[in-house]
């Protein structure tokens, strides 16, 4: 974890040192540890308490009864039943904190404007306009690197088909509302019906996270990467890269959920591929008509 940042880093340095070869490095990126960003802390206080916390319940609740041990089957199942959920319920609470006004505050009227967040980012009465033209053989050499990574998938289409199948078999829709309470029955019946699949010869397909990244780090990163990153952020724990703590791993050290009181949010609102087996092991990849006669 954490060699993203200084892929990201490097596409930075890259497109500006198009149009200024002699740009410094601090000029074009600056690395710091996530827990010194209070804004974008901030953000995610205020989104975990208007929607993400009731869903962390929720899954803490399932995980306390047994119903998620953290293997393949218990990841992908949840995805299936409550990705296209969760991710509703969050756009439609962006939606309406853009719409909010921010207020006037005389100590800062010099530097904050007050309106909603979605008139000033597009319709602003002012600013500067600081767009620049990018080199866009760079452009395209860069988007050519992650060409076949879609960073909204999060089942492949095989998988979905199957498990929209498997549900069927019993009466369940393979989409819910949130009004809908069967979905935690759905959510059993299905890790149970997958895992039952497996065992009985079955495969299924997953998508795996881009990999490489650290051998490509090792071979493009430039030295003056590697000082600046050091000199800004240490070199603790990896003392190769420095890596800063990943949010997952600030969250860590927080008090934990508790589990007991729960509920779902009141509203409704590449990659590569892989394979499971019961739990965690591999096995190649599966047929969608297979997957429908099992």
């Amino acid at each position: 974890m954490g060699s993203e940042t200084v892929l990201l880093a490097e596409s930075h340095l890259t497109l500006p040192r198009a149009n200024y070869p002699n740009l410094l490095f601090a000029k074009a990126y600056s690395f710091g540890k996530s827990t010194k960003n209070q804004r974008i802390k901030a953000w995610w206080n205020i989104l975990t308490e208007a929607q993400t916390q009731e869903w962390k319940r929720y899954f803490a609740k399932l995980e306390s009864d047994g119903y998620f041990d953290g293997g393949n089957i218990d990841k992908s199942c949840p995805q299936f039943l409550y990705m296209d959920m969760i991710r509703t319920h969050i756009h439609q609470f962006i939606e309406v904190h853009n719409s909010h006004p921010i207020r006037f505050q005389r100590s800062r009227d010099y530097y904050q404007p007050t309106s909603q967040l979605f008139l000033m980012y597009h319709y602003p009465e002012s600013g500067k306009n600081y767009h620049e033209k990018v080199n866009e053989s760079i452009l395209s050499a860069l988007k050519k690197e992650v060409a076949n990574y879609n960073l909204d998938e999060y089942l492949p289409s095989l998988t979905t088909e199957l498990y929209g199948c498997l549900l069927k078999e019993a009466g369940y829709p393979d989409l819910f509302s949130y009004s809908d309470p069967r979905h935690r029955d759905a959510y059993i019946y299905l890790r149970d019906r997958v895992s039952q699949y497996i065992t009985d010869g079955g495969q299924v397909q997953l998508v795996s996270c881009p990999a490489g990244a650290a051998e490509w780090i090792a071979a493009n990163r430039t030295h003056e990467i590697a000082i600046h990153r050091g000199n800004v952020i240490g070199q603790h724990g990896d003392t190769m890269r420095g890596l800063i703590p990943t949010d997952d791993e600030y969250e860590e050290s927080f008090e934990t959920i508790q589990s007991s009181d729960f509920s779902l949010p009141d509203q409704e609102a590449e990659g590569t591929s892989s394979t499971l087996t019961k739990r965690n092991s591999q096995l190649p990849q599966i047929a969608t008509s297979q997957a429908c006669r099992k």
